[in-house]
Order: structure tokens, then sequence, then C-alpha cells
């Protein structure tokens, strides 16, 4: 994988074995038999984030990975009881063995803040004609991500 510096470090330097262990406390050594069984669809990353679908014909999970100083945190759409399921494994499987394929969301970024206006606009009205349901992303305040939202100190 090619290094890139606005992707942490934890991320970009996660070996295998370490998933491995992972998968072995977690779910027995599951992950990997079910990475090597389904699709991941849509993988991408952004700094410290993996999110990604998981699955196959029949199911599909969204996936979420936020990797802090020394935690893995992930969500998944299966709403198993515990923290740590097959699909989050399977993403982190993906991402050790088959980084590339991950669309890198901050070099999209990066070329969607050169386009002029009147491309982004033309971009966006073909979103919403295609899925109106889009609509309301571009009518409503963004709400900040958990780790995105500034600590208050002091009262301040």
């Amino acid at each position: 994988m090619h290094k890139k510096g606005h992707i942490d470090p934890k991320l970009q330097n996660l070996q295998l074995d370490e998933v491995e262990t992972l998968d072995r406390e977690t779910t027995g050594g599951k992950g990997l038999a079910y990475y090597e069984s389904v699709l991941i669809s849509r993988p991408t990353v952004f700094h410290n984030h993996l999110s990604g679908s998981v699955g196959n014909y029949v199911e599909n999970f969204d996936v979420r990975i936020t990797f802090h100083e020394h935690e893995i945190a992930g969500t998944c759409s299966c709403q198993r009881s515990r923290k740590i399921c097959k699909h989050i494994l399977a993403l982190l499987y993906s991402w050790v063995n088959d980084a590339e394929e991950f669309l890198d969301v901050e070099e999209v970024l990066v070329t969607v803040r050169a386009m002029k206006k009147e491309e982004l606009l033309g971009i966006v009205e073909n979103i919403i004609r295609q899925n109106s349901g889009y609509a309301d992303l571009f009518l409503k305040k963004p709400q900040l991500d958990w780790d995105e939202i500034e600590p208050v100190i002091g009262g301040e």
C-alpha cells in the first residue's frame, strides 16, 4: 500500500497478524472465512475511518470502522451484541489485503474542491434527478460526526 499523509498511520500500518488476533479474540476466527466468502462493495477510507458494504446477494451490512489512538471501534447494521462482528472483520481483512481497492475520500474531495461552481451545480442536479431522496442532504444543516465536534472548555 502506498503511504498517504492524510490516512491515519495506525490504519496505514495495520498488519494481517493484528487482524487475525482480533478475529480470534472476538469471533473465534470466523471473520477470515466470512471475508473469503463475501463481497465487499463501496469500500472507502477517510483519515481514520473505513466503511463499506459487506455481504452477498441475500443480505448486505453497512460497516463503519474508526481507528482511535489504541482502539478500533466499529458499527455494523447487523446489530449484533458484540462490538466487533464478522462483518467488521471482513472489512478489516479487505483493508489489509486489498487497500488499493478502497476509494480514498480525501483524494475525491481534493478533486471536488478544484471544480468550478457550474460543474458542481451540474453534479448536484444530476444526483437529485436520479435520486430525489438525496434532496434532503442539500436542504438540511449537516450534523457533525461525534469525532468532529469541538469540545467546549471552561464554558466558552
